[in-house]
């Protein structure tokens, strides 16, 4: 049921059985595409990719590039790319006739990226920088709405890492109508929410359980299960705590997420271990508590 409800957390948007169109040398052909009928579509395929250089606007026409696929980490790339490192990608999407109302939405890149288009800044998350002093980190799911964009996107995409193994344009940016992109976050933070909040109430349940009886570990065990299933929830999917805290804090709670894995292993041994004392030998909780830390 967990399972379940952790799935049904992701944000789906309307589709239909056509299959999406993918960029070609840095263009993407839209015209033929009806966003009422075949719904929201990831922007991907080959992408204009300029290493090493964050360019706005007006220089990209003198930037050296070559055509990527997105989304891709640039460490994947044929040509070698060390994850510490920054680039520019560029993207032309040729709009069906009357498109006024759209929104792009997207999961948050490796680790900062800022957002252009028709060149107007609209954001980003973290900051963008040629070094690790200049950039800030961050990693948050972000919509932009578009107005009066025309029949033609031309999309900037400035991303920088220095922080995190998995570098580059990781997660497609997802293109629709606004109302529809706007409706589709909903059920995902509700769920999110739901899912967080039973957690809770069962943890704290098992505290008290505990409280009462203290010479049996096995509630306390499975409280603190609860609670760091629980944080783990928050810190993914739509992030819910981690957008309670600054983006400087993305480092720790990165590591914070990190380490859910393994203290939640060590807590579900532990209650294991309560339950069935014969069947658990203490060197594996032990053993796991060392991997953790």
């Amino acid at each position: 049921m967990l399972a379940c409800a952790l799935a049904c957390s992701a944000p789906t948007y309307a589709s239909s059985p056509t299959t999406a169109p993918a960029a070609d040398q840095g263009v993407l052909d839209l015209r033929a595409w009806s966003f009422e009928r075949d719904g929201s579509l990831p922007l991907a395929g080959e992408w204009q990719f300029f290493w090493q250089q964050l360019l706005g606007p007006g220089e990209v026409s003198a930037g050296d590039y070559s055509y990527r696929p997105v989304p891709e980490v640039w460490t994947s790339y044929s040509e070698y790319h060390p994850a510490p490192g920054y680039a520019t990608y560029r993207l032309r999407v040729l709009l069906p006739p009357g498109q006024d109302s759209l929104a792009i939405t997207n999961d948050g890149q490796g680790s900062a990226y800022t957002l252009w288009i028709n060149g107007k800044h609209y954001g980003g998350v973290g900051r963008v920088g040629p070094s690790r002093e200049d950039m800030i980190a961050a990693k948050r799911r972000a919509t932009f709405f578009l107005h009066g964009v025309g029949g033609e996107l031309d999309i900037l995409v400035q991303v920088s890492n220095f922080h995190h193994r998995k570098a580059g344009f990781r997660n497609a940016l997802v293109l629709g109508l606004s109302e529809e992109i706007h409706a589709a976050q909903y059920p995902g933070w509700i769920a999110d929410a739901f899912v967080l909040g039973i957690i809770l109430c069962i943890g704290f349940y098992f505290i008290f359980m505990y409280l009462s009886r203290r010479e049996d570990k096995a509630p306390l065990y499975f409280a603190l299960l609860c609670l760091l299933v629980s944080l783990r929830a928050g810190l993914t999917n739509h992030n819910l705590l981690g957008s309670l805290f600054p983006e400087t804090a993305w480092a720790p709670l990165l590591k914070l997420e990190y380490l859910t894995v393994f203290w939640a292993l060590f807590f579900y041994i532990g209650f294991m271990r309560a339950v069935y004392p014969n069947e658990y030998r203490p060197w594996l909780q032990k053993s796991n508590a060392v991997v953790a830390t």
